[in-house]
């Protein structure tokens, strides 16, 4: 997660629990990347373009990023528990590919939404289809 012209690229990432996030900062300012977020608390201090610094996400849960200096640098880090994960398309649709069989609670999370679970039962073979509350851009995983 990059800081490129006073952004975060990208803004919105999804990672595995005890992922490493490299936060380079390509700009020619100085940033400090923080979060208090419960899921995951950091302050990597302030911090010129080159020098390399690097976040454990090690929970799962949301994760709001954000710089002390420029409070216009906002970013969310999803962090999910496994790789059973996938961003919703424009048209609704997701894909969750090799998925084991069993019951699982499919969560969702996305601006404005809370967290919520979605019982299904993945069969052993076939496609299952799921019809989801409204959501847009939402990563999604049991």
């Amino acid at each position: 997660m990059s800081q490129i012209k006073g952004r975060f690229v990208p803004s919105f990432l999804v990672v595995t629990a005890g992922q490493i996030v490299d936060m380079p900062n390509e700009d020619d300012i100085a940033h400090n990347v923080y979060s208090d977020s419960p899921a995951k608390t950091f302050d990597l201090g302030f911090y010129a373009r080159g020098t390399p610094r690097s976040v454990v996400f090690d929970a799962p849960g949301v994760v709001q990023v954000a710089c002390s200096i420029h409070h216009l640098m906002r970013a969310t880090v999803v962090v999910v528990p496994n790789s059973y994960y996938a961003l919703v398309n424009d048209d609704g649709t997701f894909r969750l590919r090799n998925t084991p069989k069993g019951k699982y609670s499919l969560k969702l999370w996305g601006e404005g939404l809370a967290t919520s679970g979605l019982q299904v039962n993945v069969p052993g073979t076939g496609t299952l289809r799921v019809q989801l509350p409204a959501a847009s851009s939402a990563p999604v995983g049991p």
